[in-house]
């Protein structure tokens, strides 16, 4: 009888040694979390994982009315530096977009520190009403047509009107984030440089903000409403000088433009074309910052 007891016993821990053999090892709850791989997006101004992939040159600016928004710094080079850049990208691209990168490395190299902020693309209503002819900001709206049915979930209660000076104004105040932080740094009066539709929110930075003396506009966007009155907004903005960068294939529309400036009396735009792609990336970058380089070597030396 206790033959076949030990042998019951034997077989039953071979079976269990074979069973415990054949399950991986355990492995702690941190390593495994740690080989999960790290979402990063990057959306307009709201960026995120910034402060992970950059930890250099990741700002988080405050704003006035609290919360924060994104930036990259790029600190200048050379010892003095020349001044500081505030660039503002195109309507969906981050702070951290190859054409951003490229530039404010190029101008951080030459000795201009580049704080740049990302754009935030307007919601698909929000867009419609802003690609009316209308208002300007803080014009008179000459018809509304009865939008306000088609806004019902964009506007979340507030009238077009609201939601575009809404929109316009979370725009200012990061902004003014950034060039309160270029203040912060030592550098007064640093210029602006908007691409796309970048440009016209920089512009009505220097007209809401006085004292930019020089901006720059990258292949630049107008909503219909800044572009029909663009050369009174420069003229009201004194001591201001304006760079234009256009690609070859927006000439046509960019002369158009200048004509209509120039016409207005206003003595500081140039416009100047330049080989970019559309939209701008890392190879147009070294060309850009070249042509402000050159421009801004006169304009402040």
């Amino acid at each position: 009888m206790s033959v076949w007891v030990g042998c019951i016993v034997g077989l039953l821990w071979a079976v269990t040694a074979q069973a415990q053999s054949s399950e991986p090892p355990a492995q702690p709850q941190s390593q495994s979390a740690q080989s999960q791989p790290r979402a990063v997006a990057h959306a307009g101004s709201g960026e995120v994982g910034l402060a992970g992939e950059f930890p250099d040159r990741y700002r988080g600016l405050d704003l006035e009315e609290g919360g924060q928004v994104p930036a990259l710094y790029f600190a200048a080079q050379t010892v003095p530096a020349k001044g500081a850049i505030v660039l503002l990208s195109d309507a969906g691209q981050g702070a951290a977009s190859e054409f951003a990168q490229g530039l404010g490395r190029r101008l951080s190299d030459s000795g201009w520190a580049v704080v740049s902020l990302g754009l935030e693309t307007p919601a698909s209503g929000l867009e419609r009403l802003l690609e009316e002819p209308g208002k300007a900001p803080g014009g008179a709206d000459p018809a509304k047509s009865g939008k306000e049915s088609v806004m019902i979930d964009v506007m979340k209660g507030k009238s077009p009107d609201d939601a575009v000076a809404a929109y316009r104004t979370r725009v200012l105040q990061a902004l003014t984030a950034a060039l309160t932080f270029a203040s912060d740094e030592g550098y007064s009066r640093p210029v602006l440089v908007g691409v796309g539709y970048g440009a016209g929110h920089v512009l009505e930075q220097a007209v809401a903000q006085p004292g930019t003396s020089a901006l720059v506009w990258v292949a630049p966007d107008f909503y219909p409403a800044d572009a029909s009155v663009l050369p009174e907004t420069l003229s009201g903005v004194a001591g201001l000088s304006v760079l234009e960068l256009s690609p070859a294939e927006r000439m046509d529309e960019a002369r158009v433009r200048s004509v209509s400036v120039r016409k207005s009396g206003f003595p500081g735009y140039s416009l100047q074309p330049v080989a970019m792609a559309s939209p701008p990336g890392e190879v147009s970058a070294h060309a850009v910052a070249n042509r402000i380089l050159a421009w801004l070597a006169k304009q402040i030396p």
